[in-house]
């Protein structure tokens, strides 16, 4: 019993373990949230509003992975904060930049060409919240990184845990209003949310 107590002990001791710890628990309590409500939102939802949900952010998360030009992964490396700000201002640039572009895309091919796109990415109107979701994810990817260099743990897990049940109530407030895709409202602004707690 007391080598279990030492172990325990040790774990705490060790910043490693206490650092990872901290960031998994707010994962783990919006997993939770989320599975908590799942039943509850298939009532309220179609089918076809998950696929659009499924098709939205499949399609925004590979546009997103362009919107920050990967350097974010910097943030941590300079010894000086002022360089580390001016990788933030960089991101910016660029993720504004890219949204404008997918935003421009989008109408062109939408409402000016009319495509026939067979994902059914561009036929709901919320697709013109994707340029506003990629600028939000390369916000996010890059406070989240500041926030690990000033090693502030405790506000990441937070803001990871807030904005998950920011989406599930967005999302549940909208179904009860009979809006079919609130679920992509809800994950469009859960972003805001977060990127709002790791900047302040």
């Amino acid at each position: 019993m007391t080598q279990l107590k030492n172990i325990f002990s040790d774990i705490k001791r060790n910043t490693f373990i206490r650092n990872v710890s901290i960031l998994a628990s707010g994962s783990i309590l919006g997993q939770l949230v989320v599975v908590a409500t799942a039943p509850l939102l298939t009532r309220l939802y179609t089918v076809e509003a998950f696929g659009v949900l499924s098709v939205f952010t499949s399609i925004c998360t590979i546009f997103a992975l362009f919107s920050t030009g990967r350097y974010e992964l910097a943030i941590v490396l300079p010894e000086s904060e002022q360089k580390a700000i001016k990788l933030i201002k960089l991101i910016l640039k660029i993720a504004l930049v890219l949204s404008l572009f997918y935003l421009l895309t989008i109408f062109i091919l939408r409402d000016v060409i009319g495509i026939n796109d067979p994902s059914k990415f561009l036929n709901p109107p919320t697709v013109y919240l994707s340029p506003l979701y990629v600028f939000a994810v390369a916000i996010l990817s890059a406070l989240t990184y500041w926030n690990q260099r000033k090693k502030a743990y405790k506000r990441i897990t937070s803001a990871n845990a807030l904005s998950s049940i920011s989406n599930t109530v967005i999302s549940l407030t909208l179904g009860f209003l009979m809006i079919n895709n609130g679920m992509v409202w809800g994950v469009s602004r859960k972003y805001y949310y977060r990127g709002f707690i790791l900047f302040h």
